[in-house]
């Protein structure tokens, strides 16, 4: 039985950790980090975690629905491992092992499938989500008119 137990938690690759990871609900990872946010909606808002604060307190905002976040002050945003990265300021790996000890999730394969992605492809990355979550916003707003 513990074979068992030890084969479901084995990563064979960074994907299949990334998937794992993508699967913790977004409180528990706000948790972990000691983030102070409040639920609105879809989304946990507060201060972003690279240090700096906002007037309102609510620059920066994690989507618990489609899992990823956004700081509308300094423009940074991306993944749970991203988040991770920016808010203990550590390296793509050091952020999975983290997570992987964290919410035991198994060790962190040892691939070479992975590669950092290039400064262009996070700039498209990031802009993919904030369209996104803009028409999000945009949909709710019409659909409220639409039904008034």
């Amino acid at each position: 039985m513990s074979n068992n137990i030890k084969a479901q938690q084995s990563n064979k690759t960074i994907d299949e950790l990334k998937s794992k990871i993508n699967a913790i609900p977004a409180e528990q990872i706000a948790g972990k980090l000691k983030l102070n946010l409040t639920k609105t909606g879809y989304s946990l808002q507060g201060n972003c975690p690279s240090g700096h604060t906002s007037t309102n307190g609510r620059c920066f905002s994690i989507n618990t629905k489609n899992n990823y976040w956004h700081c509308f002050n300094c423009n940074a945003g991306g993944d749970y491992i991203e988040l991770i990265k920016a808010a203990k300021k550590i390296d793509f790996i050091p952020a999975l092992e983290w997570l992987a000890t964290e919410f035991n999730l198994g060790p962190v394969p040892k691939s070479k499938e992975y590669r950092q992605p290039s400064p262009e492809e996070i700039i498209q990355r990031e802009r993919d989500r904030a369209y996104s979550e803009l028409y999000e916003e945009v949909y709710t707003y019409l659909h409220e008119k639409l039904f008034e």
